[in-house]
């Protein structure tokens, strides 16, 4: 995943995503706190809506960025934070941030856009 992205249509994109049936009120009403947004940047930890595998049937929000179990301070946990906010899939698996999570605990990142930033010009 980009280091930013959007998520702005958010009941359309969890219905068509989530094994909630389609008699269940809009997800989206499960989470107070959540606002769509055009563009959110991942160095800002925001709290993003996922549908874990923990719990399919509902949208949640998490942090964006993984702190790995082996973490034992939180002063540790947000210096990884900001070097856990992208997986690369060719090296998943080999990471030890990574390797434990990807096999036992995913989720379905909800979005309706990403980010890349590219430079032109040295700008």
């Amino acid at each position: 995943m980009c280091y930013r992205y959007s998520m702005t249509s958010t009941d359309q994109i969890a219905k068509e995503y989530s094994n909630v049936k389609e008699a269940d009120q809009q997800l989206f009403e499960q989470i107070d706190d959540y606002q769509p947004r055009f563009e959110a940047n991942g160095f800002a930890h925001p709290k993003m809506p996922v549908i874990s595998t923990e719990d399919p049937g509902k949208v949640q929000l998490y942090e964006w960025g993984l702190i790995p179990p082996w973490v034992k301070t939180s002063k540790d946990a947000a210096k990884l934070q900001n070097n856990t906010l992208n997986a690369r899939s060719e090296t998943v698996f080999e990471k030890p941030a990574f390797r434990s999570s990807v096999k036992r605990k995913r989720c379905l990142v909800l979005a309706d856009g990403f980010y890349e930033w590219m430079h032109h010009n040295k700008e």
